[in-house]
């Protein structure tokens, strides 16, 4: 039984009897054909589903079609999922590809992982606790699959499924305290884009390992609150979005090990409509790395750079005013990551990342672009992203994302640049 299965297990076992014993339930809500060119190109992210529609929802005016039996079949779907002892979600993306010059064939997927890009199962309970210093438990399960056979990254241990976040959770004085697979707070969170951005690719974002998270996120008192999170985790998990060759994830004989992450966000109101939040995260931690490394999927193995510790820093800013969001971040991780990074195509030892993107929101669509920039030293590599699109709300149960990526990145000297990605992206979700 795969190790975070069991954590949630037992604590959806201790937290049934918990209940039981209150009388109380609730329902809750792809080898490098030169410097610069990624080893594989797989599907693109998704940004954890039930968050990204939760606040959607809060920027629309309405979905599309708010007046169709479509819509009105959802809303009955959601009435009758009131009455269940857990909160269930399930969706999937299917994800068509339109070349535009670029190195990936038109098609449903993409060549290397064709098919849906994956089905989605979202398991949330929450129960309350009658107790002077922890008032409820709970469950949180994001589940993935995959019908092609070919998973999602080359280095996934499963070809078919896989958790993206898997914990129990306990509300406390001092926050909500999750233990188990839970997502790194480093940084924003994510930029409201499908495909994703540098820092996804480099491993950076929507990046979940085992450890355990305390976060504390307050309502606002006198038009001011400062969101906190307190990470350490424990071991890796083999699952994040990285190309194959941009962190340990993706390495036999390595393994991320004892990461602490801190996070502060002070966030202020500006008038009725309009917020500022500016966030300051931390990062130290060790890499354990085997005499040899083999990139897993491959046969190609590497000299170990020996163990590593690794340090960062992040800066973000997010304004939002009404409809419009404009946000942006800079990162820097100093410390071996990989013997081979897929950028500069060497153990690269300082890391910077940018990020910069805006949002508007009109009725059922919201317009977005988003530019984000990776820098690799010693040796040197660099790319940047650019992704604009849209968002449109046809009913609250189907989602359409229509996006185009153009994505570059150069290395060696003289430097030469590679297109990693040009084409646009047609994305249906749907979610029930």
């Amino acid at each position: 039984m795969p190790p975070r299965l069991a954590v949630v297990l037992v604590w959806v076992t201790v937290a049934l009897d918990v209940s039981a014993s209150e009388g109380q339930t609730i329902g809750p809500s792809e080898s490098v054909a030169g410097a610069g060119r990624p080893r594989e190109l797989s599907a693109p992210p998704s940004s954890d589903p039930q968050d990204c529609h939760e606040r959607t929802s809060a920027w629309l005016d309405s979905p599309l079609l708010k007046e169709s039996p479509l819509e009105e079949f959802g809303q009955d779907i959601a009435r009758w999922k009131t009455k269940l002892p857990l909160s269930f979600t399930v969706g999937a993306y299917h994800w068509w590809h339109v070349d535009n010059g670029g190195p990936l064939a038109s098609g449903y997927g993409v060549p290397g992982v064709p098919g849906t890009h994956s089905y989605y199962l979202f398991v949330d309970g929450q129960w309350p606790i009658e107790s002077a210093k922890t008032t409820k438990t709970g469950i949180h399960l994001q589940m993935r699959l995959r019908d092609s056979g070919v998973p999602l990254r080359p280095f996934f241990t499963d070809d078919h499924f896989w958790f993206w976040e898997a914990y129990g959770f306990l509300d406390t004085p001092l926050g909500r305290l999750k233990i188990g697979s839970i997502y790194k707070q480093f940084g924003l969170f994510w930029d409201d884009s499908w495909w994703g951005n540098v820092q996804y690719f480099d491993g950076l974002k929507l990046d979940s390992d085992y450890g355990l998270s305390l976060e504390h996120t307050p309502d606002f008192e006198d038009g001011f609150k400062v969101d906190r999170y307190l990470q350490l985790y424990l071991a890796e998990d083999r699952v994040n979005g990285s190309i194959a060759g941009a962190d340990p994830e993706s390495f036999a004989g390595s393994e991320e090990r004892n990461t602490f992450i801190g996070r502060l966000v002070p966030t202020w109101t500006l008038g009725e409509e309009a917020t500022f939040a500016l966030g300051v995260s931390g990062l130290v931690g060790g890499v354990a790395n085997r005499p040899t490394l083999q990139l897993l999927a491959t046969d190609q193995v590497f000299p170990s750079p020996g163990d590593q510790t690794i340090a960062g820093w992040a800066v973000d800013a997010t304004w939002t005013n009404g409809r419009w969001k404009l946000f942006g971040e800079v990162s820097q991780l100093f410390g071996v990551l990989t013997p081979s990074h897929y950028i500069s195509g060497g153990p690269s030892d300082r890391y910077t990342d940018g990020l910069a993107g805006i949002t508007h929101t009109q009725g059922p669509i919201t317009y977005r672009c988003v530019y984000s920039h990776g820098i690799a030293a010693n040796p040197h590599g660099r790319q940047g992203m650019l992704v604009p699109g849209i968002t449109v709300q046809i009913t609250s149960n189907l989602t359409l994302w229509i996006e185009y990526t153009h994505w570059e990145s150069q290395s060696g000297s003289p430097a030469q640049t590679v297109t990693l990605e040009n084409g646009y992206h047609l994305i249906v979700d749907w979610h029930f």
